[in-house]
């Protein structure tokens, strides 16, 4: 099965690659990062981005022996980050010792109560000779509400996965001081999973500062 979702994700980053890899408007302060990814063997890719601007970041860690598959815009500028990521992971059944983790996850660009760590992130770790399918999309985005020289914050994330067999956990911890809302919700499954899922929280807040090495989270 992992052959025939890797020939079609091949086929579709051949479509891709028609196109201009950076294709999203240019404005002063942008940074773009756009690739097409086939890994295979001992791997270790870490990714962390930001904005200092708004203090969000989405965090990225993919390790292990294996095979990876994998697309990925990060688009960043004044006020706003936006993440678009596919992967597609697989360990061989042929070596005992071989596994693969992938960690995704994103913190907010506000700090909500005070209370919560304001985290969305998920943990896929596929058994031997299984496959993990992820797509996630995060959105931060931060404006000035002129009127009342507000900051107006946006954290969405929409997520899917599908894993044959294996480790899985999720991890949601935020809230909203304007609002006085709160979600803490945690998953953890040893098995099949498939999930879609999409979050949003829309506040009014000022930035916090950025953090490093928040994101390991399991």
């Amino acid at each position: 099965m992992i052959k025939k979702i890797l020939v079609l994700l091949v086929t579709i980053m051949m479509i891709f690659s028609l196109v201009s890899v950076v294709s999203a408007e240019q404005t002063p302060g942008n940074m773009i990062l756009q690739g097409e990814y086939m890994l295979d063997g001992d791997i270790h890719w870490k990714t962390l981005a930001g904005t200092d601007t708004t203090g969000g970041q989405r965090a990225s860690l993919i390790e292990g022996q294996g095979t990876v598959a994998s697309t990925r815009s990060i688009d960043q500028r004044i006020g706003e980050i936006n993440v678009d990521e596919e992967i597609i992971v697989e360990t061989s059944d042929k070596h005992p010792f071989d596994s693969m983790e992938v960690i995704l996850a994103a913190r907010a660009n506000f700090d909500g109560d005070g209370e919560t760590t304001q985290l969305y992130g998920s943990y896929v770790s596929p058994h031997q000779g299984e496959v993990a399918h992820i797509i996630e999309q995060t959105r931060m985005t931060q404006e000035i509400d002129d009127d009342d020289f507000n900051y107006i914050d946006t954290f969405t994330v929409n997520y899917e996965v599908d894993l044959t067999d294996g480790e899985f956990r999720r991890y949601i911890d935020v809230s909203g001081e304007i609002s006085e809302t709160y979600i803490n919700d945690y998953i953890d499954v040893d098995g099949m999973v498939s999930i879609r899922e999409a979050f949003e929280l829309y506040d009014v807040q000022f930035p916090v500062e950025a953090a490093q090495m928040w994101f390991d989270l399991f």
